[in-house]
């Protein structure tokens, strides 16, 4: 809780409770698809609120073409929307409630020799405009309001490896 001048914690009581799940299936020896799913639900039962900067239901679905020395995929990530927000009379943690959203990926990776791998790939590459729930508080010393940051647009990556 922030007053204004100063920031005030103090301990409540809580309830959790939340889930995980992964699984995956070998389709033939070269495909395979995966998918997982994550929630959590957190209340302040001291105030009767939720607790800010919680998740939202979160999951992923994705599938994987493999041969010896190449793989390439591809992978939906998801979030529900955020209606359960600390904001009114709240902590001053969750900037608001946060809208669902769902990006797609691409990647692959090559072995160029037995220990050495170059992996790629384009994140969101439809360039979705997304922000996750859990967001950080603003750096600026003068304005200690949290807000919320959107993650990249379609991201292009390359990545190298050596095994030793």
């Amino acid at each position: 809780m922030s007053n204004g001048t100063a920031t005030i914690y103090r301990n409540v009581d809580a309830e959790f409770y939340g889930i995980e799940w992964e699984t995956g299936y070998q389709i033939t020896d070269a495909l395979s698809i995966r998918a997982d799913l994550a929630y959590v639900n957190v209340e302040n039962t001291t105030d009767d609120r939720p607790i800010a900067q919680i998740a939202p239901l979160e999951g992923s679905v994705g599938v994987a073409y493999t041969m010896d020395t190449w793989n390439v995929g591809s992978r939906l990530r998801m979030n529900a929307e955020q209606t359960r927000a600390d904001i009114e009379n709240g902590s001053g943690q969750d900037v608001q409630e946060t809208p669902g959203w769902s990006v797609v990926d691409l990647y692959g990776a090559y072995e160029i020799l037995k220990n050495v791998k170059l992996s790629f790939g384009v994140d969101n590459i439809l360039n979705e405009t997304y922000a996750y729930h859990v967001n950080r508080a603003n750096a600026d010393p003068f304005n200690p309001e949290a807000l919320q940051v959107n993650e990249p647009g379609r991201l292009v990556w390359v990545k190298g490896g050596i095994r030793f």
